[in-house]
């Protein structure tokens, strides 16, 4: 999504990296990745050794290692850290996010003077600005030729925003003292007059990134049909308000300008707030996800009104409010939801599919896929809807130790178990300490005892594989 501002020589270390990660812990053939990748041999022994060097300039230095071996390449990872935080170094460290980091904050003047002023030829300063000018055209944004930046001005703030969230997340340090300290007196001003009101780091870029903004008054905005919300607090639009004539902006704007401000407000009951969002559009779409639902399970499946709420929040948030999440939102292997939710998983796919036009909202589809999924399984748990499985529990330390089992299975809380008293053709999985009968070997798992961390692993992989067979066979 943000290619442009990362260079191609990055953006390969970038590949190899996570196909790695999907490997932990085993060796890779060269050969498989010269096929897969296309790239040479001595080129990948190059890749390779700079992602080795890379990683000792940020917090992975001490997580991280690739060692090649003859034909084979061994990774090895930490927990700590990820694919994901080598992106956000090699972002942070690009000529092309400089550039455009320079554009934002009004420190670009012109391209001659860019490329004096950081020792760069005029040939990679027209090379880095048309990589910029690409980026932003992907976007939706236009960039000419002196550095001027136009287009929505809200989506203007919420892209720049989400970038420098995604890049910086707590370190502020990159905006003025003074930009700082306003940040800072409004959100006091908010607390003191919003209860339940936490700051957190995205809502702070974005108050930082519309100070920038607004302090032109070109920038300013004329309107809020963006935001379908009506305020009736009067205390937080007074707050709001006096804060902003504090800044200078101007009568016809401010109302617009802290209706957008209070619309990025995150994670409060925006009712018992005073912030009233229309849900007119959003009830469609929770019909159609609903249908889609149905679809999958075969099951009538309702949401109570304070489930619905929750589906409208992840809609209203999707449609109005950061069109950009998808760049904030790292890369997410979405494996463990589809074996282990295999209907919701489908039905949200489905939906994100079929039910939502491919040319709106393009770049937060995945933060709409991924919020839709964490609140499916918040409001219907799953074991009221999945698949029942089956268990016989018969260990040779007796009914204690099998109770003892049982209640700890329990704890696997998403999962429909059904323990039962004896074996039958139904039971899906067999849990002992010996093997119990020798024509159900593929539905028996032998644990030592007590069970070891491997033992639950194979467990988990088992239920995986039953719930993924049960799914198969109701398509």
């Amino acid at each position: 999504m943000l290619d442009k501002l990362i260079s191609e020589r990055e953006k390969n270390k970038l590949d190899l990296f996570r196909y790695f990660e999907k490997y932990f812990g085993t060796s890779i053939k060269i050969v498989e990745i010269e096929n897969i990748f296309g790239f040479t041999n001595y080129l990948i022994k190059q890749l390779v050794d700079e992602l080795n060097e890379d990683t000792k300039k940020s917090p992975m230095a001490s997580g991280f290692d690739i060692k090649i071996h003859k034909d084979e390449i061994t990774f090895f990872q930490e927990s700590y850290i990820s694919s994901n935080i080598l992106e956000e170094l090699y972002l942070s460290e690009s000529e092309e996010f400089k550039l455009l980091k320079s554009i934002f904050f009004g420190e670009f003047k012109t391209k001659k003077a860019y490329s004096d002023e950081h020792f760069l030829s005029r040939t990679t300063v027209y090379r880095l600005f048309d990589r910029v000018q690409q980026q932003l055209e992907y976007f939706g944004f236009e960039l000419d030729s002196k550095g001027n930046l136009s287009g929505n001005e809200v989506n203007i703030r919420f892209f720049f925003s989400s970038l420098f969230y995604k890049v910086y997340k707590n370190d502020l340090s990159i905006y003025t003292f003074s930009s700082l300290t306003n940040l800072f007196q409004l959100e006091t001003r908010i607390s003191e007059v919003l209860d339940g009101f936490k700051t957190n780091n995205l809502f702070q870029h974005y108050i930082l990134v519309s100070n920038i903004r607004f302090k032109k008054a070109e920038n300013s905005l004329t309107n809020s049909d963006q935001f379908p919300i009506k305020i009736t607090n009067k205390k937080l639009k007074k707050s709001v308000s006096d804060w902003l004539s504090r800044l200078g902006v101007k009568e016809k704007n401010k109302d617009f300008e802290m209706i957008a401000l209070i619309t990025s407000i995150r994670n409060i009951d925006y009712s018992n707030a005073g912030i009233l969002r229309n849900f007119s559009l959003c009830d469609i779409f929770v019909d159609n996800f609903l249908e889609e639902l149905n679809l999958i399970t075969k099951e009538g499946v309702d949401v109570d009104e304070f489930s619905r709420r929750r589906l409208y929040d992840v809609f209203f948030n999707y449609w109005y409010i950061n069109p950009f999440s998808d760049i904030v939102t790292r890369d997410i292997d979405l494996t463990y939801f589809k074996e282990n939710f295999p209907e919701y998983f489908y039905a949200c796919l489905n939906f994100t599919k079929k039910r939502i036009d491919n040319n709106s909202n393009k770049f937060n589809k995945v933060s709409l896929f991924f919020d839709l999924m964490l609140t499916v399984i918040s409001i219907l748990p799953y074991r009221s809807l999945g698949e029942e499985i089956n268990v016989f529990i018969n260990f040779t330390h007796g009914t204690n130790y099998n109770a003892f089992i049982k209640e700890n299975i329990e704890m696997f809380s998403f999962y429909n178990f059904n323990f039962q008293d004896s074996l039958n053709p139904k039971t899906d999985l067999i849990l002992s300490d010996y093997m119990i009968n020798t024509e159900t070997i593929d539905k028996t798992i032998v644990w030592l005892t007590p069970p070891r961390a491997k033992d639950w692993e194979r467990f988990g992989e088992k239920i995986i594989e039953i719930i993924s067979n049960k799914f198969r066979s109701k398509k």
